[in-house]
């Protein structure tokens, strides 16, 4: 991608709401202060064993639109097993309700 595309791509965003993540110097990694947390386990009542299930968790605001989301995934759920997974989004002061969904399911 050329230098004037990455600049337009990069005002769109920005337009959009969009912020740079804060980078930490010593290992240049974003970093990623506060934040909401949606904690919650899944169980499987299939009568095989799932190998990898995305769960999408996404934020809405008032409107129903979505502000933000995340992608977990969830490895090797064998039949009436439950395991954890955990969505983040940085803190954002429109979100007013979430939707858990399942994405997908590899055998």
């Amino acid at each position: 991608m050329n230098k004037v595309r990455k600049q337009r791509k990069l005002q769109r965003r920005e337009k959009a709401g969009w912020k740079r993540p804060k980078r930490n110097r010593e290992n240049k990694a974003p970093t990623k202060y506060g934040g909401t947390y949606v904690d919650g386990a899944i169980t499987s009542n299939a009568k095989k064993e799932a190998g990898t299930l995305w769960i999408e968790v996404r934020w809405l605001d008032k409107k129903g639109r979505v502000v933000a989301h995340d992608l977990q995934d969830v490895s090797h759920l064998a039949p009436g097993e439950t395991l954890p997974f955990r969505g983040h989004t940085d803190t954002s002061p429109e979100i007013v309700r979430y939707e858990v969904t399942i994405k997908s399911v590899y055998h």
